[in-house]
């Protein structure tokens, strides 16, 4: 039988961080724009209005989406 391997502390933190960095290519990587912690996509130019979402999805492309962390 196989065991778990339990991760904690500074190496948990680490494996976060590196989860998070990686979602911030994806993000930029598809047009979204970094803000510092909030992302923005501008679907729209002619569109004078901002979603602002905890979490976004594919069904927001046509549409200016201000993502926050």
């Amino acid at each position: 039988m196989s065991e778990m391997l339990t991760i904690v502390g500074e190496a948990q933190v680490a494996i976060e961080s590196v989860e998070l960095e990686l979602q911030a290519i994806q993000a930029e990587s598809i047009g979204w724009i970094a803000l510092g912690g909030a992302y923005l996509h501008v679907g729209d130019t002619e569109d004078q209005v901002i979603e602002v979402v905890g979490l976004a999805t594919a069904s927001m492309a046509g549409t200016n989406v201000l993502w926050l962390e």
